[in-house]
Order: structure tokens, then sequence, then C-alpha cells
């Protein structure tokens, strides 16, 4: 399984907040998310950095709490693409970016705006990377 599907599945089945904005965060900047993770207060850091533990714990943002964190994911990672769809129903939320040659990716329905935005970003920045 590629380390966005990972990240995917992670955001389906509803796994630990705190362990997904690690593994995202060391994905967007091009380090290896699937390494041993040590629990440190709430925080999951790759094994790479246990001697920089606090150092990097202060910079994860909170990606399924915050969305503005969502937002500067977009802005900095999706150059080219448009927030098409986002909308809410008894079943969750469900988000859609289009990029502007016509490719559309979108989420299934998931419980919150940030895990929507999520799953729909990871699609895109995978396509973006050639990973999808």
């Amino acid at each position: 399984m590629k380390t966005h599907e990972k990240l995917l599945n992670l955001l389906e089945n509803g796994g630990d907040d705190a362990e997904f904005n690690a593994r995202f965060w060391c994905w967007l900047n091009g380090y290896h998310p699937d390494c041993d993770i040590v629990d440190d207060g709430g925080y999951f850091i790759s094994k790479l950095w246990e001697d920089e533990l606090n150092r990097y714990s202060n910079i994860i943002p909170k990606y399924l709490t915050s969305l503005d964190a969502c937002k500067a994911v977009m802005d900095e990672y999706l150059e080219g693409w448009c927030l098409e769809k986002l909308t809410e129903n008894k079943k969750g939320w469900l988000c859609a970016f289009r990029k502007t040659d016509g490719l559309l990716v979108n989420n299934l329905w998931l419980p919150t705006e940030q895990r929507a935005r999520l799953h729909a970003m990871i699609q895109a920045i995978a396509h973006e990377r050639g990973e999808a």
C-alpha cells in the first residue's frame, strides 16, 4: 500500500489524530512517514528525529482539528487546483477539488470538514507527485 493510501485509510477509519497529523506532515515535507513512531505526550514522531523530538512536535499542525491548517496545505501544495464542492448532510462531509485540466478528486462521506478536505487533498497531492 502506498503512503498516500495509508493516510487515506487513517482518515476513513478514524485513526488516531496525532498519528495522522505527524504522518501527514512527514509525507508533505518529504520525510518517510512509514517508519516506527514514538508517542511523546500525544505527538507521534518518527524515530528518525528522536533526538530532536521537541523541535518537530512543536511545529506539526493539527490538521484534523484546524480548518486553517487544512487551507494552508491547499495554498502551499495545490497550485492549479480549486475547491469544486464542499457539502454537509446527515451522512457527513463531501469535498471535491478540480484541477485546471479538468481532473476531479473527491472523497467518501466523512464525519468532519477537515477529514473530507484532507482526503481530497491527499489524492490531489499524490496525483501531482506521480504517486497515484
